[in-house]
């Protein structure tokens, strides 16, 4: 690999990163020249990772203005989560069959993360955490391109559609367990209900 594609991929995964733990806000503006300085990143790694992020959804362009972060809609939520279902059932439930005791005891230890960073943590932190969570949920996954469509449609619901509350995240941390505890026991049915019950609570909190 030259060079300029490993500047792009370090950068997008660094931006990516700090959209996903909201370090940018829906709807802020992202500056090229900011973005050169921020990462210390030379433009056309910036101008690449732009185009990509904007092709993934993540961001959005407008011509003769830039590109600012993507707020999703409750219909494209909607749109995503069906998706989601489709593909994350299934991955959990190969994660599963897959899964090492010592993968579960690393998935248990990112969800105990998770519910340790809701004690009065930065809300970046809490995002980061949940993050790291459905990451390593799904690392046992052997199909590679099922866990990175996956991780791509999660984290695009991310920019704007974490507005919860403590409930809601004390909930989404209890789920977590769940899940865990689903896998432990090797339990299909308990997982896909858990999955299920997980990707669906925030049409709940919109009513």
């Amino acid at each position: 690999m030259t060079a300029a594609p490993k500047a792009s991929v370090l950068l997008r995964e660094r931006l990516y990163d700090d959209i996903c733990a909201g370090q940018f806000r829906p709807g802020e503006w992202l500056r090229q020249i900011d973005l050169e300085a921020r990462y210390d990143m030379p433009r056309f790694a910036v101008r690449q990772v732009l185009a990509e992020l904007t092709i993934a959804e993540v961001l959005e362009h407008v011509p003769n203005r830039g590109f600012r972060i993507s707020e999703p809609s409750v219909e494209k939520r909607i749109e995503i989560t069906e998706v989601r279902l489709n593909l994350e059932i299934p991955a959990s439930l190969a994660a599963m069959q897959h899964a090492t005791a010592e993968d579960l005891d690393q998935i248990e230890a990112a969800a105990q993360a998770y519910m340790r960073a809701l004690d009065g943590r930065p809300w970046a932190e809490i995002r980061q955490a949940n993050h790291a969570f459905h990451r390593r949920l799904l690392q046992p996954c052997p199909n590679e391109t099922m866990r990175n469509l996956v991780h791509t449609l999660r984290e695009r619901n991310l920019p704007g559609a974490w507005q919860a509350g403590p409930a809601q995240l004390q909930r989404s941390g209890e789920d977590h367990l769940r899940i865990v505890q689903a896998m432990r026991q090797r339990d299909e049915t308990a997982l896909r209900d858990s999955i299920a019950a997980h990707l669906t609570a925030w049409r709940a909190a919109q009513t």
